[in-house]
């Protein structure tokens, strides 16, 4: 993948898109930081990848389109995406924010993708833009072919938290109980250290759909009946 670092000519916008808010807070810098081009690369890229996925997956609903685009615009492939193209290498950050090694954060590393992409599109337009996402995501578009998108409770939290967090929620074993032969297994949804639900089954399985259950419940997107 060619790095859009070499194809933007507006040194002011490479500067800004590279510019973490640690760097300007902490050393008093009177220079923009990335935070309004990642509102723009945000909004881009979930508008490329919903018209090239309604153009690469005709026969499939607006739901399913959903969470195929959400399994690719999310903190953690963005943050890969980044660190492949080895924008970690050029970040600007404060001091202490490069001592906690910042520049390896998946949510630093996706945040200065939609940031260089902004950049890209407002310096080469739109026509540039889109043959270059074209180029970084079409391995994982075409992966999506042979992915299965069930409307479990699971894969319904997961595709929320990515989209309204930019988090993949985790699933974490707090207890089992019982003899062997009828165990109950206790679990936590977690997203960014925050637990959004909690759930208990005779499998791990189904103590994590019914965290995710109550996960969406608190989202205020839930439905009934959909586990039996």
């Amino acid at each position: 993948m060619k790095s859009p670092l070499s194809m933007i000519k507006r040194a002011s916008l490479k500067e800004e898109a590279l510019t973490h808010r640690s760097f300007t807070q902490e050393l008093k810098m009177n220079t923009r930081d990335s935070e309004r081009l990642e509102f723009l690369g945000d909004a881009l890229l979930d508008f490329w990848m919903a018209e090239r996925l309604m153009q690469e997956f005709p026969q499939d609903q607006e739901g399913t389109l959903s969470k195929k685009r959400a399994s690719l615009v999310n903190e953690e492939v963005l943050g890969s995406k980044a660190k492949l193209l080895g924008l970690q290498n050029h970040m600007r950050l404060g001091p202490a924010e490069a001592r906690s090694g910042g520049a390896l954060k998946p949510s630093l590393l996706s945040d200065v993708f939609e940031a260089t992409l902004a950049a890209l599109y407002l310096d080469q337009g739109f026509p540039t833009m889109n043959q270059w996402l074209g180029e970084v995501f079409s391995n994982d578009i075409k992966e999506l072919e042979n992915k299965e998108f069930e409307k479990d409770f699971k894969s319904r939290f997961q595709e929320w938290a990515q989209k309204e967090l930019k988090k993949t929620p985790q699933y974490l074993l707090r207890d089992e109980q019982g003899p062997a032969h009828l165990r109950n297994f206790i679990v936590d949804v977690v997203v960014d250290d925050e637990v959004w639900g909690s759930g208990e089954g005779p499998s791990k399985k189904k103590a994590e759909q019914k965290a995710a259950e109550m996960a969406l419940h608190k989202t205020g997107d839930s439905s009934e009946g959909m586990l039996r």
